[in-house]
């Protein structure tokens, strides 16, 4: 069943990726009623919906025409869905890898300092379908609260320089960014690729501890636990018997 549920899982993310490449039909009418562009034989099957609105042109990687229940009606609004779209992005991906790791650590570290765990008697982290954020300590909503709102004045100010764009706060501490133009947009649209991918794990790791009542650790062990361990346990057959 949870195979099932995975391989479920993959599908609808490619089918979700494929929304975004050119219909293979050039003659594919647009479905709102609204102006479109028209692109270039030449450019077509290259990534470019030939129904896209004229708003979406393309300036920001990952863009490619997809709205459509029409949002995006102008340059403001494109700028602020994009500024939305990054910073919820950039929080998936922190929250797709914190979210296993809570579930491995917090009890060991939880017991070695004599703190009450946050994780339930699965194994699961706290969430809105879960419960259990009574547990987690003031002092952690404080230190985030604080954090989201210096990071959010560090927007505020990168907006008034030049040459700002959405998500531009020019935190490179390591310089991984490139310096020519063709290397920075590789860049940024890896990003923002893999940030819709990670949002899309987090709702799934959401729902999965919602349904099956175990932490996505144990339903997807292949994935956070040596091999031994997962083997160990049965592999998938062992988590299919886990979770009927």
């Amino acid at each position: 069943m949870l195979l099932f549920f995975s391989l479920l899982w993959v599908a609808l993310a490619m089918r979700s990726a494929s929304a975004f490449v050119t219909p293979s039909d050039p003659q594919t009418k647009p479905v709102l009623h609204r102006p479109v562009v028209t692109i270039a034989k030449a450019d077509r099957g290259k990534g470019h919906n030939v129904n896209k609105p004229p708003v979406l042109d393309g300036t920001y990687p990952g863009d490619y025409g997809f709205d459509p229940l029409g949002f995006v009606r102008t340059k403001d609004d494109l700028e602020w869905y994009r500024e939305a779209e990054i910073k919820h992005a950039r929080l998936a991906m922190l929250a797709a890898v914190g979210w296993p790791l809570s579930e491995l650590l917090d009890r060991p570290i939880g017991n070695y300092f004599g703190v009450r765990p946050a994780v339930d008697a699965a194994e699961r982290a706290p969430s809105v379908l879960n419960g259990g954020l009574d547990k987690v300590l003031p002092g952690y909503w404080v230190f985030f609260f604080l954090l989201g709102a210096f990071v959010e004045y560090q927007y505020y100010i990168a907006k008034e320089k030049p040459g700002y764009f959405p998500g531009n706060l020019d935190f490179d501490p390591l310089r991984l960014y490139p310096d020519d133009k063709a290397g920075q947009r590789r860049r940024q649209l890896a990003e923002i690729r893999n940030g819709r991918l990670a949002m899309l794990a987090v709702v799934t790791y959401a729902l999965e501890e919602w349904i099956y009542k175990l932490a996505v650790v144990e339903l997807t062990p292949g994935f956070f636990k040596p091999a031994w361990v997962w083997l160990d346990h049965g592999g998938v057959q062992g988590v299919d018997t886990m979770v009927q």
